[in-house]
């Protein structure tokens, strides 16, 4: 009994006891660890899946803006390459001023517009 009580084994006790406290502590710090990585993975795999949505994105907008080029050149080559009506809206102009200065009024002219 009295080995139980002398000092010598109170470091004893006290070494084991901090011995199971730094068993836990390391048991808890390694359950933090891993939850902290499988927080982490999860989180690169939104990011992974958010980059692919605006890879897709950025495709479909290079493609509506590739197709708009087209459009807008096709229009711009249409135009040159279709005759103009300028030399008809000039005719219909000539021909409403003259029937305005036949008719001496100006409001058949305005009118014609």
């Amino acid at each position: 009994m009295e080995d139980q009580c002398s000092p010598l084994s109170w470091g004893y006790y006290y070494q084991e006891e901090r011995f199971e406290e730094l068993k836990h502590t390391l048991l808890y710090t390694t359950l933090e660890l891993e939850t902290t990585i499988l927080s982490a993975q999860e989180e690169i795999a939104r990011k992974e899946d958010e980059l692919i949505h605006l890879k897709e994105l950025l495709t479909m907008t290079i493609r509506e803006r590739e197709e708009a080029q087209a459009k807008c050149q096709s229009l711009m080559l249409d135009k040159f390459l279709t005759p103009t009506t300028a030399p008809t809206t000039a005719a219909k102009t000539a021909s409403t001023k003259a029937a305005a200065a036949t008719n001496g009024s100006c409001c058949s002219f305005i009118r014609d517009y």
